[in-house]
């Protein structure tokens, strides 16, 4: 399947309603639209054509809630070394890093869209520095 996509948006600009609509999003540069005007390699585009990570995608940043609140947030799943990485959290109107976000270690994080299939996939940080999950036994 062909995968389609919203406009992009920069990283600035996307809100916790953007992720929620599409928790899937790729960057510019892995959809074939890096160096369109008024744009970086540090924008994304949302992926409208399915809510599953599919390894056609390299680095795709997927919605993810903290299990057991109400707390949001994203992080870059890297399908190599089965984690996610750079994890923001949605607090207030904007977004933090882990060490910022007013949290503690260890969390579980139960990503949004399936994972090759697999729903309610969930990882476990105990590190808040190190910006890393891991997939939970």
């Amino acid at each position: 399947m062909a995968l389609t996509f919203g406009p992009a948006k920069s990283l600035d600009d996307i809100s916790l309603d953007d992720v929620l609509k599409h928790p899937v999003w790729l960057w510019v540069w892995e959809t074939g639209q890096e160096g369109a005007p008024d744009q970086d390699e540090t924008w994304q585009r949302p992926v409208t054509s399915t809510r599953d990570v599919t390894d056609e995608m390299r680095v795709p940043t997927v919605t993810l809630r903290v299990k057991g609140t109400d707390l949001y947030g994203s992080g870059e799943y890297h399908r190599e070394h089965d984690r996610l990485e750079a994890i923001s959290l949605w607090i207030g109107t904007q977004w933090r890093g882990l060490t910022d976000a007013g949290v503690q270690a260890p969390l579980t994080f139960i990503v949004i869209p399936r994972i090759r299939g697999q729903a309610d996939v969930e990882f476990e940080c105990n590190d808040l520095r190190s910006d890393e999950a891991y997939r939970a036994a």
